[in-house]
């Protein structure tokens, strides 16, 4: 267990490693130190004065919350400061709990070990929520790949007739066999690559790698061809430059997939024509526009769009924006929202 203490006191720093012998502790004496610290390091929770130099415990605490990658590690206080209002603003500003000094090491310890408790237990949700989107995107991919497959298929197996035919009329030769195996070949393609980014989307993957946007994008859309042609949805993918993200491609693939099944939805619900899909990769400012023209998001909602639980659709689970966002952050990222004109834009930026 990594645990960083923020205390600009040496006395409560040395109590503290005390009580904590069986912990690994990172120790910063100021705000500034304590972010390079978590940012560099995998810390699990945070112990935060709010009394300090240059920067307060407040101070620091709102930082934390702001940047993705650390945003969700638990933030205990542990402060001098007893009165009601600055109990109050340590939970404003997103503290977990809020140990007054002098503090005991059984409250401590027992206070800890809720919040880890808290936070193992949100993570494995958070696993089953991205295990049960992935069956339900799993049960639309393997009816799309199926339709795909068919034209393939039918064009093989007419061509073995007609090999057939051709054969007994004695109208074979090296230029028509040469042909007709060109013309296999293409079918065959199709269908390993259809395979292939369809296993590479299921499969267990927790490496972290850099990958081009525009590739992924395009694979993804190897695997939805059908239903955004079934759909007549048109997707337009404009490159502005190349973006390259440090990250794992499948969990990247997932905020793709939401986002366009979301504008599908959108189009059908609001009877849209002339279905529209932009995307726009623009990797000298790290970050990816999704737009579409489905009628925008209703303004009483777009505050809460990405809340947990919080939909729209009449059989939605209200996870799939909140997943996507939880994504994001994972890739040191945020997920943006606005309405513009005839629809909405979500944008997806790096925040490096």
């Amino acid at each position: 267990m990594n645990i960083l203490i923020i205390d600009d006191t040496k006395t409560n720093i040395d109590l503290l490693l005390e009580f904590l012998n069986d912990c690994n502790i990172f120790v910063a004496t100021d705000g500034k130190s304590g972010l390079e610290i978590l940012n560099d390091n995998n810390i699990d929770l945070v112990l935060l004065d709010i009394m300090m130099p240059e920067m307060d415990g407040y101070e620091v605490c709102e930082i934390i919350r702001k940047t993705p990658k650390i945003s969700e590690i638990p933030i205990i206080f542990l402060t001098a400061k007893t009165q009601e209002s600055d109990i109050e603003k340590a939970y404003e500003v997103g503290g977990n709990d809020y140990v007054t000094k002098p503090f005991k090491q059984k409250e401590l310890l027992a206070r800890i070990e809720t919040q880890l408790k808290i936070k193992n237990h949100k993570e494995m949700l958070e696993q089953f929520v991205i295990q049960q989107s992935k069956m339900a995107q799993m049960g639309e991919m393997i009816d799309s790949i199926a339709h795909q497959w068919k034209q393939p298929l039918n064009v093989i197996s007419m061509l073995t007739q007609i090999l057939e035919i051709d054969f007994e009329e004695n109208q074979i030769d090296k230029k028509y066999i040469d042909e007709y195996i060109k013309n296999i070949s293409l079918q065959i393609s199709h269908l390993i690559e259809t395979l292939d980014e369809f296993r590479a989307f299921f499969r267990p993957n927790h490496n972290i790698n850099e990958f081009n946007i525009k590739n992924t994008i395009d694979k993804i859309l190897i695997l939805l061809k059908d239903d955004l042609q079934k759909n007549n949805i048109n997707i337009q993918i404009n490159e502005i430059s190349p973006y390259i993200l440090q990250g794992n491609e499948n969990e990247f693939k997932h905020i793709v997939i939401n986002l366009i099944n979301n504008s599908k939805d959108a189009f059908i619900d609001n009877k849209i024509q002339d279905r529209k899909f932009t995307i726009n990769i623009n990797g000298d400012k790290k970050e990816i526009e999704f737009i579409d023209n489905a009628g925008g998001i209703p303004t009483n909602i777009i505050d809460n769009i990405f809340d947990m639980n919080y939909t729209t659709k009449k059989t939605g689970t209200g996870m799939g924006l909140y997943m996507s966002n939880k994504i994001a952050k994972k890739l040191d990222s945020i997920l943006q929202v606005e309405n513009i004109k005839n629809g909405a834009k979500f944008i997806f930026k790096e925040m490096k």
